[in-house]
């Protein structure tokens, strides 16, 4: 009887969690659609800074993407942010062009 007893509370138990992970399945897109509304919205007026951002190699284009949005007075701030790899030989602070905050 003790074996029975285990058995339907472990069903009791699952059943709940199933409906939950099921639930969950079916509203994953309106969860991500909302999530990235709120991450990336697609109509800015003005932001106060622009950051880009880069591992390896920050792209000409990104840059002037960034600048034409400081012209046209939809940011205020442009920030580059250029995550040093271990493998590269680092620049001497305040040598090409790079100031410190």
């Amino acid at each position: 009887m003790d074996l029975k007893k285990r058995w339907i509370n472990r069903r009791l138990i699952g059943i709940p969690i199933l409906g939950i992970l099921l639930l969950l399945l079916s509203f994953y897109e309106t969860f991500f659609k909302k999530a990235g509304d709120f991450l990336a919205p697609e109509k800015i007026e003005e932001a106060e800074a622009i950051v880009i951002e880069g591992s390896e190699l920050i792209r000409e284009k990104a840059v002037k993407i960034g600048m034409d949005f400081i012209s046209q007075k939809k940011g205020k701030l442009l920030i580059v942010v250029y995550q040093h790899s271990s493998d590269l030989p680092s620049l001497p602070r305040g040598e090409g062009g790079v100031r410190e905050i």
